[in-house]
């Protein structure tokens, strides 16, 4: 009777122990780190991107689905040009563009998931703040004594926050079904709101490899 009671007791133990790694599994946090390159998607910026970073914590909903909050900052424009020898009323002069446009965004995401296995494909939408950042600057120097002129000299820094969205797809690995995987994404971002007489807004891509603690 007690041989059997005691089997009995084994049998549940290994039940439960069975059991609780698949619960556990299911429900914890997916963190990940990931950065890459950005860029603004018209043709006169495509080749004028710069750096991408963010972090992400999601936390699974069901066997396909994880939601969680995600933060980033990304420099998707950056350009200087230079004109030199232009002739302003009978002085040449020489004048220097440099614009730099970024952007951070904190907000929820949604991911899907199909597959549990060691390679897994996703996709994922989310909404969020983002702060928009456009900076120029300005700069006319004569070509003969090196003064700046200062009528065609400026800067300009205009910010402010707007709603966003954002929509992406990677594919993450898991060696040996371990739980550090490897992945990389692309993911586009789009934020817009009114600015004095016209829209202050942008839209942007960013190509981005990282990891995700599971």
């Amino acid at each position: 009777m007690i041989s059997r009671v005691a089997r009995s007791l084994t049998l549940a133990a290994a039940l439960a122990a069975g059991s609780s790694p698949a619960l556990a599994a299911q429900s914890r946090w997916l963190v990940g780190a990931a950065a890459g390159y950005a860029t603004q998607l018209d043709n006169g910026s495509f080749g004028h991107g710069s750096l991408s970073v963010q972090l992400s914590a999601l936390r699974p909903i069901g066997r396909t689905l994880a939601l969680g909050v995600e933060a980033g900052w990304t420099r998707h424009d950056v350009l200087h040009q230079r004109f030199e020898g232009e002739d302003f009323g009978g002085v040449l002069v020489n004048r220097d563009w440099d614009r730099v446009n970024d952007a951070w965004h904190v907000g929820p995401v949604l991911r899907w998931t199909p597959s549990r296995a060691a390679v897994r494909p996703w996709a994922e939408a989310g909404i969020g703040l983002y702060g928009l950042r456009e900076a120029n600057t300005y700069r006319t120097v004569r070509q003969d004594n090196g003064q700046i002129v200062p009528e065609f000299s400026r800067s300009d820094d205009r910010t402010a926050a707007a709603p966003g969205v954002s929509a992406g797809i990677g594919v993450d690995y898991f060696p040996n079904g371990g739980r550090l995987g490897l992945g990389v994404a692309a993911r586009f971002r789009g934020a817009a709101r009114p600015y004095d007489d016209y829209i202050l807004g942008v839209g942007f891509v960013g190509l981005q490899a990282g990891i995700t603690l599971r």
